[in-house]
């Protein structure tokens, strides 16, 4: 019964600290809010609407962002884009979540297959392009078909 009840502390310990992060020093601007608030009560029109113009507002340095209110604002906008089912959108909304931070990742056990995949893509992409530096210049990947031999179908003497 103690051990259930330390088990149960530290996770209350985890939820505080983790409620308690970057989010509680600044506060969420009020566009931010307002298109997250579309976003969780599932309008998802409003949501980009209002995420696609305070990110407008952000570039135009009418309003400042943090790097994790810009993180957030691009994750929810991510999500919006691929619940319409605004693919390329969503992927440039992930592209821009890992621009932020190299680490952002999606869980694949929470996230909708439908979001996922375009998040994959986005990492796919990301990914190909930070190794673009360390590629040769005429290195070009190509398609290579396994052949009888190598797949076992032939016996090679």
């Amino acid at each position: 019964m103690r051990r259930l009840v330390a088990i149960m502390a530290c996770f209350w310990m985890v939820g505080l600290v983790h409620s308690t992060s970057v989010f509680a020093d600044v506060p969420l601007p009020a566009n931010i809010k307002s298109g997250v608030q579309c976003y969780e009560s599932l309008n998802y029109k409003c949501a980009v609407s209002r995420l696609s113009r305070a990110w407008s507002d952000h570039q135009a340095d009418r309003v400042p962002l943090t790097r994790a209110h810009q993180l957030l604002l691009q994750e929810r906008l991510a999500f919006a884009h691929a619940s319409l089912g605004n693919g390329a959108d969503a992927e440039k909304a992930f592209e821009r979540c890992l621009a932020l931070r190299e680490d952002y990742s999606l869980d694949r056990a929470v996230i909708s297959p439908k979001i996922y995949r375009h998040y994959a893509s986005a990492l796919e992409r990301h990914i190909l392009s930070s190794l673009g530096d360390l590629l040769p210049p005429s290195f070009e990947p190509k398609a290579v078909t396994p052949s009888y031999a190598s797949r076992g179908l032939l016996a090679l003497e």
